[in-house]
């Protein structure tokens, strides 16, 4: 049985990514989905594509009460995905209801978040999962790059796993710099050594790509369920999970691609929000 990382502040230096044991974890990526079936299906492309057993990994769409047919999306993934597709009434911002609809579902050991407009790095689901099997409790932060995927098919995604890094990067291996997430945590990982020092590392925790044991998940409650607005809930689930005991690693190997074409973030929305 795995145990618990003991260490001052955040500091999981004595764990590696580079420890790689033999795959024994049960993974379940939740995806909460609110129309937009379009970016979703490359997102579901890019899970095929995972370097992860996939006897070990399973998907859950936790539908956030969509007009369009999300149903119809999953239906030509089912063959190469352990697929489930929960669906809850629209009730204005649901994104945390619906993840943790998603969560409660998974019947699982870990639990990877993935937003529907992001598309996995062949290697994230695997990068997420190999700090679990060195230690209990920890919380996993990914890294995000703004990619524009409207050029780049479903199949290209799942038959091409080095066609997102070269249009992410320009080439199909990256150093750890460009691999390091292009938001605001760029700074916030370089100010902490990683976050493996002070007592900030909760604020790194974005619901696009983030896991944890669904256990310690479930047991917290959660995503608060008050929010009613974008961005919030990210921040207040990761400081219940730093003040429950857990350790934040950042691995920006544990890559997505968020796709911009479709994103309303250019128009500044975000930055209000936040």
């Amino acid at each position: 049985m795995t145990s618990p990382l003991v260490a001052p502040e955040n500091d999981y230096s004595s764990l590696s990514e580079l420890d790689s044991p033999v795959p024994a974890l049960s993974v379940a990526v939740v995806i909460p989905v609110y129309n937009r079936v379009e970016l979703l299906e490359r997102t579901l492309a890019g899970l095929v594509a995972q370097s992860y057993p996939a006897e070990l990994m399973s998907v859950v769409v936790a539908d956030d009460g969509s007009d369009e047919d999300v149903a119809a999306a999953l239906k030509p993934f089912r063959t190469d995905l352990s697929l489930e597709l929960v669906r809850r009434e629209h009730s204005g911002y649901g994104a945390g209801q619906a993840r943790n609809l998603g969560a409660e579902h998974a019947e699982v050991e870990v639990v990877v978040f993935f937003d529907a407009d992001c598309i996995p790095d062949r290697e994230a689901v695997a990068s997420h999962a190999v700090w679990h099997h060195q230690a209990s409790n920890l919380v996993v932060i990914g890294s995000r790059h703004h990619t524009d995927t409207s050029g780049i098919s479903g199949a290209a995604i799942a038959g091409g796993p080095d066609t997102l890094r070269m249009a992410a990067f320009g080439t199909k291996d990256p150093d750890r710099s460009q691999w390091t997430s292009d938001d605001f945590r760029a700074t916030l990982h370089r100010r902490t050594a990683s976050l493996r020092f002070g007592d900030e590392a909760f604020r790194s925790l974005v619901s696009s790509n983030f896991s944890v044991r669904r256990s310690d998940f479930l047991a917290l409650g959660g995503f608060s369920e008050e929010f009613r607005r974008w961005g919030g809930e990210d921040t207040e689930l990761g400081w219940r999970l730093w003040n429950h005991g857990l350790f934040f690693i950042d691995d920006p190997r544990a890559a997505i691609y968020h796709q911009t074409q479709l994103d309303l973030g250019a128009s500044g929305w975000r930055d209000r929000e936040r």
